[in-house]
């Protein structure tokens, strides 16, 4: 979720908005020996409307480690688009089920 100045975390799969910002998320969990970070827009996740290139924009340069990104993919232009961006990994939940 975004506001005007920053992204919001959110727990149990979205339902549940916290006070952090998804910054201070990522930077703890890395100092904290986490292997893998999975970053999801919960704006998008299930529509396929498309990723928001924004959020995997802003973040993908402090990630150090494996970065699972998802949250709206609805074609292949997205995972091609993700690729030039250096993304590691991507979550295609919904575009393998349905």
């Amino acid at each position: 979720f975004i506001n005007k100045t920053s992204y919001q975390a959110y727990n149990y799969y979205g339902r549940e908005k916290t006070v952090t910002k998804v910054l201070y998320c990522i930077k703890k969990v890395q100092v904290l020996g986490c292997r893998e970070i999975v970053l999801t827009s919960i704006d998008n996740e299930g529509l396929k409307k498309g990723l928001d290139f924004k959020l995997l924009e802003k973040f993908i340069k402090l990630v150090r480690l494996p970065l699972l990104f998802g949250g709206g993919i609805g074609s292949i232009k997205d995972i091609k688009q993700v690729k030039k961006l250096k993304s590691n990994q991507l979550c295609l939940n919904n575009l393998s089920r349905y």
